[in-house]
């Protein structure tokens, strides 16, 4: 399948905003893009203990949040309303990489996490849009910067580890080995990746749930939710929603924010809460 670049000043962005423009659809792409589908995600766990079941993660993926049309106020109120038990936040914070203003960005991240419900924590990834300054920023926040480390929420003595990466796309400095170091099988392991292609890697460490963003599900589709693009480096089955690899239970989040456009047609800006519930193996009679 042919990729497009599709950041903010490529061929393909510029063509996309003309012809918006040109069908009189800038002001339906604009709203589009504050139509916020919450999905409620189950994932099945091996082996969950007890104290786990039901644990609630709610998951926030490419908010390029400095580009948001109501500068975020929607969303505010949205994750206002939801219940869980920590969050984590899968990469992609700021619109443009490579402009100097950061300011924004950064104060209306610094709002975000003081919005959210910190009972469990706060995690971070970093993605390929963020800068080092907007990355340490967070890091000074009340959130856990996970850069090639983990981190282990204890109940009960069961534990569950939330172990991240430094970003694959752009970066290129990501360490496995490194971040899950000091977990092991017994335990619960969730991924916190940017983007889905470390996956074929992720198989070989101690990784249950591998949670991940980047493509925006397409962004621009057809009616259906069909993607008329993909990231390069990303099949497309790993494009959106739930997967599985081998014994990885993998999300792939549509993203809150927009990339290159601020525009969405057939695939609206996602809040994900998964459930994690405990893996029943059926019964054969």
């Amino acid at each position: 399948m042919y990729t497009f670049k599709f950041d903010k000043g490529s061929n393909t962005a510029v063509l996309l905003s003309k012809v918006i423009n040109l069908l009189s659809l800038k002001n339906q792409a604009i709203k589009n893009t504050l139509d916020y589908n919450i999905s409620f995600n189950v994932i099945p766990v091996k082996g969950l203990d007890p104290a786990f079941e039901n644990y609630r993660i709610l998951h926030l993926s490419d908010l390029h949040i400095d580009a948001i049309a109501d500068n975020a106020t929607k969303l505010f109120n949205t994750i206002k309303k939801l219940s869980y038990n920590c969050c984590v936040l899968t990469g992609d914070y700021k619109f443009d990489a490579y402009n100097s203003n950061n300011d924004c960005c950064k104060t209306l991240m610094k709002t975000l996490i003081d919005k959210i419900d910190k009972q469990d924590g706060v995690f971070v990834v970093s993605g390929n849009h963020d800068p080092d300054e907007v990355i340490d920023y967070i890091a000074n926040t009340n959130a856990h910067m996970l850069n090639n480390s983990a981190h282990s929420i204890i109940k009960n003595n069961a534990r569950l580890n939330i172990i991240g990466v430094i970003d694959p796309v752009r970066r290129q400095t990501h360490d496995l080995a490194k971040a899950t170091h000091y977990v092991t099988r017994a335990d619960t392991n969730i991924l916190l990746v940017h983007s889905p292609e470390l996956v074929y890697d992720a198989v070989q460490y101690p990784v249950d749930i591998y949670l991940c963003g980047h493509t925006h599900g397409g962004q621009m589709c057809l009616p259906g939710n069909i993607p008329v693009q993909n990231r390069p480096g990303c099949e497309r089955q790993f494009i959106s929603g739930c997967w599985q690899y081998q014994h990885i239970t993998g999300y792939t989040s549509r993203g809150v924010g927009t990339t290159g456009v601020t525009a969405r047609f057939y695939c609206p800006p996602e809040i994900t809460v998964h459930t994690l519930r405990r893996f029943k193996e059926p019964k054969y009679h």
